[in-house]
């Protein structure tokens, strides 16, 4: 997980089996008044490769992206493969996403913003959405988000803004 301010340019390389977060319901840990109550076995957030609430260094210059993902294989991922929540400005490119149960990339909350997803393959992915759309879980519905020559068997979409 990168967040906060971290400076994020990740390039060439493999996340195998990674991600502890399955497609299964969310089972967090609870925690009351300083005690554990109970201990979560699908605790939220636990991807291979999430982009959370990153704001990337201070870019004073506004030259450049927030985080930087490129050439980067994700394989037998749980739940999702590379995701975005509530990021922003970021470059994910020439990616490949294998053997995810659920998503392989995907925009969390539907707010992230000016970030470009370019020349990405996912194949062989679990739960399949209706609609691109839905707001909830990845909806990219709104301005400001750019996909480029996006691959997947049957889903080939080329030049394709939102």
């Amino acid at each position: 997980m990168f967040t906060e301010r971290a400076n994020v340019d990740v390039r060439y390389v493999a996340f195998v089996d990674m991600g502890r977060t399955t497609a299964a319901p969310l089972d967090n840990t609870l925690i009351e008044d300083g005690a554990v109550t109970h201990v979560g076995i699908n605790q939220i957030g636990r991807y291979p490769v999430h982009m959370h609430h990153l704001m990337g260094p201070v870019n004073e210059a506004n030259n450049g992206y927030q985080f930087i993902l490129v050439g980067n294989s994700v394989e037998n991922g749980a739940k999702w493969g590379i995701a975005v929540h509530n990021s922003h400005f970021g470059l994910v490119d020439g990616n490949v996403v294998y053997d995810v149960e659920g998503a392989g990339i995907i925009t969390e909350e539907g707010n992230e913003r000016e970030n470009v997803f370019s020349n990405n393959f996912v194949v062989k992915i679990g739960t399949i959405i209706a609609s691109i759309y839905e707001p909830t879980y990845g909806g990219v519905a709104g301005a400001g988000r750019v996909f480029r020559i996006l691959c997947q068997p049957a889903n080939c979409l080329t030049r394709f803004a939102c």
